[in-house]
This record gives C-alpha cells, structure tokens and sequence, in this order.
C-alpha cells in the first residue's frame, strides 16, 4: 500500500477523538447528507498483527469468529464507557436499545449480552427492530463499496419508533457506513434521535505495534 492510499483511507473516516478514555465521533457522510450520529466506543480496535498486544481487539475478533458470549470481559468496560456519556449522549433519553443484524440476519450473542447490560444500565428494553437481507462479505474499509454492498438491505420490523430515541448497538465500526444507514431508516420512520455504541473502533491511522497497549 503507497503513501496516497494510506492519506485516502484517513480522509473519509468520521472525526474521531478520546475522550474521558473512550473515543468518540460524529458519523457522517455525503453519501447521507442529511443525518449525523452521534456515537462512542470504550476502545479502538487494532487489527489482527496487533493482538498479540492488544487482548481487547484480539477478544473482539475471537467472539466474532466463535460465536461465543465473552461479554464478561467487556462488561467493565461498557459500563465505564457509558456512566461516562449518560449526560452528554443523553443516554438516559433512549426509547429503545436495538443490534444491527450480521451479514446472516441474526446476531452475535457477545452483542447480545452487551446489550442486555447496557439494557440493565440504562432500564431500557432491547427490541429487534430490523431485517437484513443477505449481504456480501466486504471486508474492505471503502465507505462506497460498503455504501453499495448495505444500501437498501436493511428493513424496520413492523415497529413504532416515530419520536422516539434509538440506540444501536454494533461490534466494530469501520466506515460507519452500516450505522447510517440504520439510522437512515429510523428517520424514514420519524425517529426523533439516534445515538450509536461500538465494543470498537477501527483506527486507519494505527499506531507502532510496539505502542499498543493491552
């Protein structure tokens, strides 16, 4: 990879920045001009020549792989991550707490959980609330390929969410592309607000390996 692709893949990330120990962001794009999101992350996550430092992204990309609930070992850090923004996200405004589907239309029980202990957190009901239809595989981190491969393959169940606040909840966010367009949805729908949650967040401007931290 030459120093120009490397610039490009930088450019059409979302502005992201720590923040109390988490990393925050606004997504948007032109591909959706209309919406912005809100969302927050207790840690990036660094790809797979990094686990062996970073058991965080290491633990992440085993639960994926598996299938299995490791939501005992992110629980500290879901918790400390959203005590911190209840007030700033208004966290504490959330209607309903819902999952972004995988590529199979069901839903890693890692995320799951998750979202049952945010649902504990927050005394908020989780519901889900969309279908996916079957989508390529696409691991490349080009927000058009990603826009071309999921737009139009989300649908909203047949649920109320017209003024209400949404809270989605994601595994890794790479280009964002996945949660705008859920969001785009919701406000097809009248959703009155959306905010988003990662376990993490994929870094393009990646660190030395020797300066990951577990």
């Amino acid at each position: 990879m030459n120093f120009d692709e490397i610039e490009w893949k930088i450019a059409i990330r979302p502005e992201e920045y720590e923040d109390k120990g988490c990393v925050r962001a606004i997504l948007k794009d032109d591909l959706y001009p209309s919406l912005e999101v809100q969302t927050v992350t207790p840690r990036f996550y660094y790809h797979k020549k990094y686990h062996p430092q970073d058991k965080y992204s290491q633990i992440i990309l085993y639960t994926k792989e598996s299938c299995k609930d490791e939501s005992e070992y992110f629980k500290p850090f879901v918790l400390d991550c959203v005590n911190k923004f209840k007030e700033d996200l208004k966290l504490n405004t959330v209607d309903i707490i819902s999952l972004i589907p995988n590529g199979n239309n069901k839903y890693y029980p890692n995320i799951i959980s998750v979202a049952k202990i945010i649902s504990t957190l927050l005394s908020k009901p989780v519901s889900v609330i969309f279908d996916r239809e079957d989508t390529q595989k696409n691991f490349q981190r080009d927000r058009q390929n990603r826009y071309n491969n999921l737009h139009g393959k989300f649908k909203l169940k047949e649920v109320n969410v017209s003024g209400k606040t949404i809270l989605i909840i994601d595994d890794i966010r790479t280009t964002g592309i996945s949660i705008l367009e859920c969001a785009r949805v919701l406000k097809e729908n009248n959703a009155l607000n959306i905010i988003s949650f990662a376990l993490g967040t994929n870094s393009s401007n990646e660190p030395k390996i020797k300066e990951v931290k577990g």
